[in-house]
């Protein structure tokens, strides 16, 4: 019987990694390049060949792939873009791509970096290709529904989240009462998040979207329940997500809990 072609994973931290090993099990080598320093057992198990190395580590991490002939590649799960800025830590090829990036935003990154991988031969997925169930469609989560003032902040909290992270600044948007409270910056989500209950107080709104045109190769936002808890420290009313375009974890533990704060979860459609 012919082997199946590995598999290459670029695994940074959190629960993703795991779970595309968990999806790929049984159906393709998995080769890993693991970026983390959390330990990650189920994924090393998991995998035909894993080694640790390091995000700035690009020259390591190609010749990983290269070889054990893994030419499809999956990259997911968190990654520290502080490291970007420490040029000690970046070898030759992540400086390489580094001064091919128009800007350190991410999507000029992710192009740098996907060009360097497509002039050696190899592809990137969607991340979704491999965690379709992670995805939602549009609908309320929560047993509790928005009220009529909630879903309008929660349609303008996805507005102003896709327009931030049109021009690379992030994901997330916070917003009460119609007015902007917080943007995400390199802070992350849950920080903004905590950062907008603290300037705003209670009743705020989250959205989180992602920009028109982007690459699901490199990223798929997420929430999780550390994300829950920053709603409910922030005393939040409501969570809005793209359908289709945000993963969710333990969704059902998620909607439970948020229903028992009081806190409202929807997935609305992408805007043209």
């Amino acid at each position: 019987m012919k082997r199946a072609k590995p598999l290459g994973l670029v695994a940074g931290s959190g629960q993703l990694p795991v779970l595309l090993a968990r999806e790929t099990a049984g159906s393709r080598p998995l080769i890993v390049a693991a970026i983390s320093n959390e330990p990650q057992p189920e994924l090393e198990r998991r995998s035909e060949f894993f080694e640790r190395t390091a995000v700035g580590k690009a020259s390591r991490i190609m010749s990983i792939f290269e070889s054990q002939g893994a030419t499809e590649l999956a990259i997911i799960g968190g990654a520290q873009k502080s490291e970007l800025f420490k040029p000690r830590r970046l070898d030759w090829l992540a400086l390489k791509i580094l001064a091919k990036a128009k800007t350190r935003g991410d999507q000029s990154l992710f192009e740098a970096i996907a060009a360097e991988f497509e002039s050696r031969g190899m592809t990137i997925a969607d991340q979704r290709t491999y965690l379709p169930s992670l995805t939602l469609t549009k609908g309320v989560l929560t047993r509790r529904k928005p009220s009529r003032a909630q879903r309008a902040d929660a349609e303008y909290a996805l507005h102003l989240a896709r327009s931030a992270a049109a021009l690379d600044i992030g994901q997330t948007a916070v917003v009460k009462s119609g007015a902007p409270v917080a943007i995400e910056g390199m802070e992350g989500t849950d920080a903004a998040i905590r950062r907008g209950g603290e300037l705003a107080g209670k009743g705020v709104v989250v959205g989180k979207a992602c920009r028109p045109d982007h690459d699901f190769r490199f990223d798929t936002p997420t929430v999780g329940l550390k994300t829950l808890d920053a709603l409910i420290e922030a005393k939040a009313d409501a969570l809005a997500l793209e359908a289709g375009r945000v993963f969710m974890l333990d969704r059902e533990a998620f909607a439970q809990k948020a229903d028992r704060a009081g806190i409202v979860v929807l997935a609305l459609a992408p805007s043209n």
